[in-house]
């Protein structure tokens, strides 16, 4: 039940990457008066507008999180509690990077929130699994 519950949230976190507006960049622009304006953009995880704005934290979640479903489908058929805890490294990895995000005030869409509670909520379930397993 476990798997199956990570799974479909390390699958809603995937669609949500994918979504054209998932996450936000600045741009400032000079009006008339002189004055700086912010523009938003918006685009998807795996665009490399970001990168090319020396942002790379989004392409690495995408990355992280789409070697998290292949292992995880590869431990529905092979069951390995290693595959799992390196699925678990992994999600707390993406919430780190979008905490770092958020510390640095780069731009972060209600999607980007919802991914990082969805890979929050998936390690924790992870990690009290594992100390229920330990402890009995």
């Amino acid at each position: 039940m476990k798997k199956i519950v990570n799974g479909l949230m390390l699958i809603a976190m995937f669609v949500l990457e994918l979504l054209p507006k998932s996450l936000v960049l600045y741009f400032s622009s000079e009006d008339q008066n002189g004055n700086i304006i912010l523009k938003p953009t918006y685009t998807s995880y795996f665009d490399m507008l970001p990168c090319g704005y020396a942002d790379f934290l989004p392409l690495i979640i995408g990355i992280f999180t789409g070697v998290c479903i292949i292992m995880l489908i590869y431990s529905f058929f092979k069951p390995n509690k290693k595959v799992e805890g390196l699925v678990c490294y992994f999600e707390i990895a993406i919430v780190i990077m979008t905490l770092v995000r958020v510390i640095l005030g780069m731009g972060m869409t209600w999607m980007g929130y919802v991914i990082m509670a969805l890979a929050l909520l998936s390690s924790i379930m992870y990690i009290f699994d594992e100390k229920q397993l330990v402890n009995k």
